[in-house]
């Protein structure tokens, strides 16, 4: 999702972005990459999101991370390295989501 190039982008920004909200009427533990990016001739960016959602188990309690890359700023690898150390990302890996999605949204 965020290694591939995508054709006529102009620019690139990544989110990684947990927490726990009741954006969808019930409270679930949100873990979600995003991916954004300007095509050419394209006045608004576009988003990839790919949610894993969790029950609210007490493990996820005080976990809330809003972490941006955007390629003028530093490495991809560097970006990867902090998401994947957080311990949150350790404890989702061995977490089993109650649901899954993978959406395109333009803002």
């Amino acid at each position: 999702m965020s290694r591939q190039p995508v054709e006529g982008e102009e620019e690139v920004a990544l989110l990684f972005q947990c927490g726990t909200y009741d954006f969808t009427g019930e409270k679930k533990f949100h873990f979600t990459f995003t991916r954004q990016f300007l095509i050419e001739e394209e006045d608004e960016p576009t988003q990839l999101h790919c949610e894993f959602l969790f029950e609210p188990l007490p493990i996820f309690k005080n976990h809330t991370i809003e972490e941006w890359y955007f390629e003028y700023e530093g490495e991809l690898d560097d970006f990867f390295s902090s998401v994947e150390n957080a311990d949150v990302f350790q404890l989702a890996r061995d977490a089993k989501p109650s649901e899954f999605s993978v959406y395109i949204e333009e803002i």
